[in-house]
């Protein structure tokens, strides 16, 4: 698996098991206005919203940024994710593509070349971040976390891992009642990809098909 593969998937990995915990949390009513403690920092709020979560829906926004934050290129779709590890990550603009994981195969479909790639699901996210998100004990293990100022209304909370053989430099995490709102990634070179959240939908089940990928006659397949 080339690098610049593996930091995408980290990032998007990352964002799926984050995001199902954040925004079910989120959907209980935690970190709201409802009458339970707000916690007090961001880092009291990231421990007490990686928890197992529900089935969620949420439009994205993501950016590629430069070493000098130049912005390099911007995509967006949809994604669709339901525990454990199961996500169908759609993107739409600038050109279609597809990442759909059901637990046990990762499927990397490139509409425009009729190609898709199928991986083994823990092999292709081992050496990603989402697997050190499981738990706060296994949060507090991997990363030296921080909570740091904001102006901007949100919660914003930075993990450096503490794998210094990690692909990664820092993650950079921003909540607020809702849930989660941006997921930053920052890797070894100073290139920072960040993920916006928009239109949260929450549900209780799904269609487990959605998870699955039928490979299209005529598709190029490959098995690294």
């Amino acid at each position: 698996m080339n690098s610049a593969f593996r930091r995408a998937i980290g990032v998007l990995a990352t964002a799926v098991l984050l995001s199902v915990g954040l925004v079910a949390r989120a959907a209980d009513g935690e970190g709201t206005n409802s009458g339970d403690e707000v916690p007090a920092t961001g880092v009291d709020r990231l421990r007490a919203y990686i928890v197992a979560g529900e089935v969620y829906h949420a439009d994205f926004v993501q950016s590629v940024y430069s070493e000098s934050g130049e912005l390099v290129r911007e995509s967006s779709g949809d994604v669709s994710i339901a525990p454990p590890n199961r996500f169908r990550w759609i993107y739409q603009v600038p050109f279609p593509q597809l990442i759909v994981s059901n637990g046990e195969q990762l499927y990397l479909y490139d509409e425009d070349l009729a190609q898709v790639t199928v991986y083994d699901s823990n092999s292709a996210l081992k050496s990603s971040p989402t697997m050190l998100f499981r738990d706060p004990e296994s949060l507090e293990r991997s990363f030296e976390i921080r909570s740091l100022e904001s102006n901007d209304g949100y919660a914003w909370v930075e993990l450096r891992p503490r794998d210094e053989d990690a692909d990664f430099e820092a993650v950079y995490v921003a909540l607020d009642s809702s849930g989660m709102r941006v997921l930053e990634m920052r890797d070894k070179l100073g290139q920072a990809t960040q993920i916006r959240f928009d239109h949260l939908q929450v549900t209780t089940s799904v269609n487990d098909a959605l998870f699955e990928f039928e490979i299209p006659d005529g598709t190029d397949v490959i098995r690294p």
